[in-house]
């Protein structure tokens, strides 16, 4: 008999002797299983459009022309909108990133007029000053926007022109909601005349001049090789860029 036997043999000896010695002492638990509740304070997440009214929206890829590689960089892909203040009636063009919201376009509309991409019918480009650099430097970029269909480029280019002129009216004080003629309108009297029985002159026109026209964008000097690489935008390929929460800006809202 070797020593693992014999080990076995005087252990089952000493239990048959004293059965009691199997039973295993059961520690007494003490913990407490009543569910706690814990009050959860809600944060309101601001993205600076509750004071604006939307206009536009509709999906787009949005481009960053890349000087030093002279090739279109893609930005983010997601929701493009038109959104108007409230008070101020400015309206700014933004776009955040698919489930991230990071935002990737975010700029007062201004009076830069659009300009067709060569090679598609579904993409325009623009400049406008961009502020996602490092720190507080800015530069003059070119971006560029597609959409999946002719016609919603051509409902976008529509969208920019009527956002350009609102903002160019703001800017000379020459422009009035509305929203505003309707309030007036309901404000005054219906026996208002000029004392002879005839009634008082029509409120001046404000609406904009559908037929003004623009002097064209100045070509950048850094896009010297952006008519042979914009072709890319209508197959949708370029390099994709990291994902930088700043907000790409000439103005950015709040």
């Amino acid at each position: 008999m070797n020593n693992v036997e014999a080990a076995v043999a005087n252990a089952a000896a000493a239990a048959a002797a004293n059965p009691e010695s199997e039973l295993v002492q059961e520690e007494e638990c003490n913990r407490d299983f009543t569910v706690r509740k814990t009050a959860i304070t809600l944060v309101e997440n601001d993205d600076g459009e509750k004071h604006e009214q939307p206009l536009w929206c509709e999906r787009c890829a949005v481009y960053r022309f890349d000087p030093e590689t002279k090739e279109w960089k893609e930005r983010g892909r997601g929701e493009c909108k038109f959104l108007q203040h409230r008070e101020s009636y400015r309206i700014r063009i933004v776009v955040r990133q698919d489930k991230t919201l990071y935002v990737r376009l975010n700029h007062y509309i201004p009076d830069e007029p659009l300009t067709a991409n060569c090679g598609s019918d579904r993409a325009w480009t623009w400049r406008c000053t961009d502020f996602s650099g490092e720190g507080d430097s800015a530069e003059i970029r070119s971006f560029a926007i597609r959409f999946a269909t002719t016609a919603k480029a051509q409902d976008f280019y529509k969208q920019w022109e009527s956002a350009r002129s609102v903002n160019v009216q703001i800017s000379s004080g020459t422009y009035v909601h509305p929203a505003a003629d309707v309030d007036a309108d309901a404000a005054t009297p219906s026996t208002l005349s000029n004392g002879d029985g005839s009634a008082l002159a029509d409120p001046i026109d404000t609406k904009h001049d559908e037929g003004a026209t623009h002097s064209d964008a100045p070509t950048p000097a850094d896009d010297t090789s952006a008519a042979a690489t914009a072709a890319a935008l209508d197959t949708g390929s370029g390099t994709e860029t990291a994902q930088d929460p700043s907000p790409s800006a000439e103005t950015s809202s709040k």
